[in-house]
């Protein structure tokens, strides 16, 4: 998985935000690196990047809820016990434009 992921564009929000911290904690836990194309200062901009097919993220499952409806991007809430707040992966719909998103999405459990 994790050479799945080094591959897949991710949308992020800046490195001091706290849903950053959240983000990458998650990713330590599961013991996989991304790489982050992009670093955003609000989860609605994120989303939006996401939904222009610029790569995958990691928001607030509120967030996802709230944005998913627009029809450019779809969710997968995400299964972390470790999480202080559920998160949700966030791509393109129907599917992400990036092989390694799309592959990372086939990993991911059914729910």
């Amino acid at each position: 998985m994790a050479e799945l992921v080094d591959g897949a564009d991710f949308v992020e929000m800046r490195a001091e935000s706290g849903l950053r911290t959240q983000v990458d904690a998650a990713f330590t836990r599961a013991g996989v690196h991304r790489g982050v194309a992009f670093a955003l200062d609000t989860s609605d901009a994120v989303v939006r990047y996401v939904g222009l097919g610029l790569g995958v993220a990691v928001v607030p499952a509120s967030t996802a809820a709230g944005q998913v409806g627009n029809g450019d991007v779809a969710a997968v809430p995400l299964d972390d016990p470790g999480a202080r707040h559920p998160v949700s992966l966030v791509h393109r719909r129907p599917e992400p434009s990036a092989p390694a998103a799309r592959a990372f999405l086939a990993l991911l459990p059914h729910l």
